[in-house]
């Protein structure tokens, strides 16, 4: 395979050739929307569950709602050991 790559021409491209399409800027403009528009449109967004859970410049929502004692600065999960084991030990007992 080393050898293969001193065979090809550097000058070709590779890919699909495509037809041009629509710029960038009018692409976004299409769908700027002002005034009672744009709030119907966010009505009719807020039906699905993607627009919920994953609104736009925020994080992925889960919605988890951990127990109370979980919220202290000194909680940690698992059970501490009584002696120093290796991680070996314990996966591959």
């Amino acid at each position: 395979m080393r050898e293969d790559a001193e065979n090809i021409d550097r000058n070709r491209a590779f890919g699909k050739i495509v037809t041009a399409s629509d710029p960038v800027g009018s692409v976004i403009k299409a769908n700027n929307l002002n005034g009672l528009a744009d709030k119907f449109n966010d009505i009719k967004e807020s039906k699905y569950a993607s627009q919920l859970r994953e609104p736009l410049g925020k994080s992925y929502s889960r919605d988890y709602h951990m127990p109370e004692q979980t919220q202290s600065s000194g909680f940690a999960f698992g059970v501490a050991s009584g002696k120093q084991m290796s991680a070996k030990d314990l996966i591959y007992p």
